[in-house]
Formats: C-alpha cells, structure tokens, sequence
C-alpha cells in the first residue's frame, strides 16, 4: 500500500494480471468471448479493509434450437 493507504501500482497491476490469467481458460474454452479485469487505485484499502475488483464477461451466444427448413423445386434458377 501507498502511505495514505491507496494501492501501488506495482500492486494494481499484478491483482488485473492475476484476474486476466485466471479468465484465460475461459476465453480458450469459448465460455466467453471477452473479459477486463479492473482495480481502481484509489481505492482505501487501509481504511476500509476492502479490496474491489471489477470483472467485465462478455458471453458466447449460445443457440439451443436450429431450425432448418427444406424446401423442394423442380429447379434452382
């Protein structure tokens, strides 16, 4: 922590990076199809105690029912 209890950087950094590698699997598995993982510095971790991280998922579409329809011609012109 900094001196007036925000986090460092350094800090910052490697909680995002910590989150990125963790959703990983997730984009490689095609569960999602984007993520951001975010820590605001400012936060005052030292007075409140509380660490926040926001993760943002974008999800997969995921088609339950595919309807084809068929149709005969004589021709196709």
């Amino acid at each position: 922590l900094n001196s007036n209890g925000t986090l460092s950087d350094v800090t910052v950094s490697t909680l995002e990076n910590v989150g990125e590698v963790s959703l990983d699997q997730m984009l490689r598995d095609f569960e999602i199809s984007a993520k951001q993982v975010v820590v605001n510095p400012a936060q005052d971790v030292l007075a409140t105690s509380k660490l926040v991280v926001a993760v943002t998922l974008v999800i997969n579409g995921v088609a339950r029912d595919i309807e084809i329809p068929i149709g005969f011609k004589p021709s196709i012109a």
